[in-house]
């Protein structure tokens, strides 16, 4: 399904609607548990926009586990995400970014409480707006991420519910990135990021004092590939492209003797694969 005309069209047509019917041998994850059959009905949707500049991407996607004899370990599933890249110029870009789940505790978790009546369900939703500046070769990003999780009040088994206020929390984060485009395929980068996570309660059901701890990570790379794979045309050369010299063994090392990569390659010592020693 196309919306729009050729200049802003929107491709809506990857649909998908899958069933799956089994056995689960021990679905509530305890020791000696019990099986079930199960039916897992999942349902998606993916929208492209076809614009000549900017773009929009979404996937949504839909689901619902039942069991047969334990219907407490039944749960929603729903995730709903969708980008938009928005081209100020030729070289610099915005994007943004919003994202929802819902989702249970898994069955099993520490985290469970004794006397579920069924799995509570939580919500987690956010949005990351980022800035991305092309100066030729050199490129300069950064993102800043909010996310809210949020848990539902709690089923037992007596027809009581109890409060997750003590599992709410807000995460904050952001991400900062320099690279520099050697040649096509060969792009290093240095990369940093931290994170802030804030619940909503100091303590938790059990008096445990929650650590909102601010972890700062850090990362670089010699590279960040990126790949395209397409159909060889007739007369062009038969094997992957681009193709790069082996490495030379460093200065202090032993060489060693990939006898495993030579079987792979299909020669041992320079023989067949087959031609055994």
């Amino acid at each position: 399904m196309r919306a729009g005309d050729d200049g802003g069209a929107i491709d809506a047509g990857r649909r998908s609607v899958e069933v799956q019917r089994g056995i689960n041998s021990n679905p509530a994850n305890e020791r000696a548990g019990a099986k079930s059959p199960f039916t897992n009905v999942e349902s998606g949707l993916k929208v492209q926009s076809q614009w000549s500049r900017h773009d929009f991407r979404a996937d949504l996607r839909g689901s619902f586990l039942s069991y047969d004899e334990i219907e407490s370990l039944n749960r929603p599933g729903a995730v709903a995400n969708t980008a938009l890249r928005i081209d100020v110029t030729r070289d610099t870009r915005v994007t943004l970014e919003n994202r929802y789940t819902m989702s249970t505790d898994s069955p099993g978790s520490p985290d469970l409480q004794a006397g579920l009546a069924k799995l509570t369900i939580f919500n987690t939703y956010g949005t990351s707006l980022g800035l991305s500046q092309s100066f030729n070769h050199l490129e300069i990003s950064g993102k800043a991420s909010a996310d809210r999780t949020v848990y539902q009040k709690s089923l037992l088994t007596n027809g009581t519910r109890t409060s997750n206020n003590d599992r709410n929390l807000d995460q904050y984060g952001a991400l900062a990135r320099v690279s520099y485009e050697i040649r096509t395929g060969v792009k290093p980068f240095v990369e940093v990021s931290a994170y802030a996570r804030q619940h909503d309660l100091a303590v938790d059901r059990n008096g445990k004092r929650f650590s909102n701890s601010d972890p700062v990570t850090g990362q670089a790379a010699w590279y960040d590939v990126k790949v395209r794979i397409r159909k060889a045309e007739p007369g062009e050369p038969e094997h992957t492209l681009p193709q790069f010299e082996p490495m030379q063994t460093m200065p202090g090392m032993k060489a060693p003797v990939p006898r495993w990569r030579a079987w792979f390659a299909g020669r041992m010592n320079g023989k067949a694969k087959g031609g055994g020693q």
